[in-house]
């Protein structure tokens, strides 16, 4: 029997066809590290609608014309809404690489109250840092467009929800010889290094938001670019040298002639992996695919 299966370009081709779906251009993206950096940089900045609580900090304030579209937010937030439109426009460009994110783990929000003609909340000056987990969401403060490397920011996260950099801290660290501040920080980041961050109380972080690379990409979504690579050719192999006969012998059941070419693509639903027999529509279950976190 000869199985004509190619895992990785069905890959690509189906994380190009989700980055339409998302209104993400794909004409200059050729290479499929690029499709694939695309993608996990796209899902990494976006933020999955699900109903989360909401906590502020000792030192939350926020400007009285903006308390009605905090309150907005707030509502979004807590209940299964969409508030990508509140994020930064940069969001339009899947390959945009959000330095405060990449570096710290932190998103700013707009608290306008009107929808503009492309879907974006209205700017309105001060914006809303926070960050985000699986069920909550941590509202920082409200500081000035530009914050983007204020240190005040670690420090609040640190004083009120420690547990949140715990696995960043590197204890074993007794401190570090140059403290680099807000500008210094910037300058890093424009120049693509890495660099920890002291606290008050002596401290040291590593970055929450697992840092960058020298190219700017996050460092998280090149791992993921490469370690999805390798999935796919281990699937593939699997297919090939474990479960060939049983597809075949399945295949046979529903009219297939034995040692005829077989062909199996990649299909994902629902978080799982199959291939998929297009000729005898029927597919095989594979491995769980954690790499749709959008809704």
């Amino acid at each position: 029997m000869t199985i004509q299966i190619d895992l990785y370009s069905d890959w690509i081709e189906y994380q190009k066809t989700f980055l339409l779906k998302l209104g993400y251009p794909v004409t200059g993206l050729s290479a499929p590290t690029q499709i694939s950096i695309a993608y996990f940089n796209a899902i990494k900045r976006r933020v999955t609608r699900r109903k989360r609580k909401v906590f502020k900090s000792d030192v939350f304030s926020c400007p009285s014309h903006l308390k009605k579209g905090l309150q907005e937010l707030e509502g979004k937030i807590k209940g299964v809404h969409d508030i990508n439109p509140h994020l930064s426009r940069s969001l339009k460009k899947a390959n945009y690489n959000d330095q405060l994110l990449n570096d710290w783990g932190i998103l700013h929000f707009h608290l306008g109250c009107e929808t503009e003609d492309d879907g974006f909340i209205k700017r309105e000056g001060p914006v809303l840092f926070g960050c985000i987990t699986h069920d909550s969401f941590y509202a920082i403060n409200v500081y000035n467009h530009g914050n983007w490397s204020n240190t005040d920011l670690i420090e609040i996260i640190h004083k009120n929800w420690p547990y949140l950099l715990e696995k960043f801290r590197l204890d074993d660290v007794i401190g570090i010889a140059y403290l680099p501040d807000s500008k210094i920080i910037k300058q890093f980041r424009n120049n693509k290094i890495n660099s920890f961050v002291q606290v008050m109380d002596g401290t040291i972080y590593s970055q929450p938001g697992l840092g960058y690379t020298t190219s700017g990409v996050a460092a998280d979504v090149s791992v993921a670019t490469i370690r999805y690579k390798k999935f796919m050719i281990s699937l593939q192999g699997l297919v090939l040298e474990d479960l060939a006969n049983e597809i075949e012998n399945e295949l046979v059941k529903l009219g297939h002639t034995k040692g005829e070419k077989i062909e199996l693509r990649l299909l994902i639903e629902n978080g799982w992996s199959y291939v998929y027999c297009d000729k005898y529509k029927i597919k095989f279950k594979l491995y769980a695919m954690n790499c749709e976190p959008i809704s």
